[in-house]
């Protein structure tokens, strides 16, 4: 989990991130079983393992691109069956050793950490693990760290992000451990920033809120993380909108209208074939032989800007399904899992994990993000870890050594008195 997101998607059929984390799921035949299993944990299993399915017959069914049949299959390995088996590992783990909730966050700080001093060194020393990306409209190179594309080292910042906030919320650390954590926060919040995605500016913002904040039955403390963090974000935006890099991508607004005509083209693609798409892999492709469609005086782009879009217009009416399900799986638990908080450690994680849905439900919406591995595996950590601790607080408490239990027929055991 630690390594496997700094190797990025190869072009290679075998690599060792791919036989390690599937080699993982050799721990499903190994860990024990949990006592019980939540629905909503099951249903989230269901629920991936099906949009697993659905992509990988639609990828079989559709000629490979850029030359390689098994490309597509690559895409779909890291992207959706890694995830999965990720986040079956996790919730197998959790579900039967409460304990090991906080080394999988761990395994997050570390990675936040690793993820963010890789950036800075991008940004401030020039070091590139990958490849460069020059962005005319901010007149600066993204960041991507060690990924081949900007938008997942993005994401992944914002989602290891909240596994470190969970992490230092868990119980009570050292003074030295406690600053050291918060230095790593701060690092990632910078290296966030420099990614200049102002979806993830959102995100982070949303993440810290609601991780901080949300507790069930707790607004009050809801609404003064939210002062607290508004109230610095705009004291910082007074002193950042002087750089030109800043304002430029507050006040841009061509690539919105690029973006809805992206949207309304991925509709007309998705028209060729309603039911199944035009297939995986060749929505670039097929958008590139149609006419631009011009939004306010901007041209539409070929590529789709939004996972939702995207799953349409390749996947037709199926795919989008099978998407949309994931998502109300998702939805049933937190729900479930707001209903079954018990600690405060329960809540921290509700809380964090409602922040990364709707942190990687925004780029979502804005960005094609599905085809891309290392966020998702990182999304399918956490999701794990709410469906491992859901299933653990579903588990039937074991009653203790000579605990009264009354009779079937109500009152005390015999030979108590009253």
């Amino acid at each position: 989990m630690l390594t496997y997101p700094f190797m990025g998607a190869t072009t290679t059929n075998v690599n060792f991130g791919r036989i390690w984390i599937i080699g993982m799921f050799a721990l499903l035949l190994i860990l024990p079983r949990a006592r019980a299993s939540a629905r909503a944990s099951s249903w989230m299993l269901v629920a991936l393992a099906l949009l697993a399915a659905v992509v990988a017959v639609r990828t079989a069914t559709t000629p490979g691109t850029k030359g390689d049949y098994a490309y597509g299959f690559r895409v779909w390995a890291d992207s959706l069956l890694l995830p999965l088996i990720l986040f079956a590992v996790v919730r197998r783990v959790v579900a039967v050793r409460a304990a090991a909730a906080e080394w999988v966050a761990l395994t997050l700080v570390v990675a936040g950490l690793l993820l963010a001093v890789a950036g800075l060194a991008e940004e401030l020393l020039g070091v590139h693990l990958n490849q460069v990306r020059f962005d005319p409209a901010i007149g600066t190179v993204r960041l991507a760290g060690p990924y081949d594309a900007p938008e997942p080292y993005g994401l992944a910042l914002v989602l290891c992000l909240a596994g470190t906030l969970f992490w230092l919320q868990i119980r009570r650390r050292a003074r030295d451990v406690h600053f050291a954590v918060i230095a790593i926060v701060v690092l990632e919040l910078a290296a966030i920033f420099f990614t200049f995605f102002r979806v993830a500016w959102l995100g982070a913002f949303v993440v810290v809120v609601t991780s901080l904040g949300l507790r069930p039955k707790h607004f009050s403390r809801m609404l003064g993380v939210l002062a607290i963090a508004a109230l610095v974000v705009g004291l910082s935006y007074t002193q950042l909108e002087k750089t030109s890099v800043v304002s430029n991508r507050v006040g841009n607004t061509q690539n919105v209208f690029a973006r809805v005509g992206a949207w309304e083209q991925g509709i007309e693609i998705f028209k060729q074939n309603p039911a199944f798409g035009v297939g995986v892999n060749q929505y670039t492709v097929v958008a590139s032989s149609l006419p631009y469609l011009n939004v306010s005086g901007t041209n539409s782009v070929p590529y789709p800007h939004s996972s939702f879009v995207l799953m349409l217009a390749e996947d037709g009416a199926v795919g989008l399904g099978a998407l949309l399900l994931a998502c109300g799986a998702v939805v049933a638990l937190l729900r479930s899992l707001r209903r079954r908080t018990r600690s405060a450690a329960d809540g921290a994680l509700l809380g964090t994990l409602v922040g990364a849905a709707v942190a990687y439900l925004a780029f979502s919406l804005t960005l094609a993000m599905l085809p891309f591995g290392p966020s998702n595996q990182f999304f399918a950590v956490l999701l794990g870890l709410g469906a491992g601790t859901l299933d653990r607080l579903s588990a039937p408490r074991r009653r203790r050594a000579g605990a009264l239990v009354p009779r079937v027929g109500g009152g005390l055991p015999a030979g108590v008195a009253a």
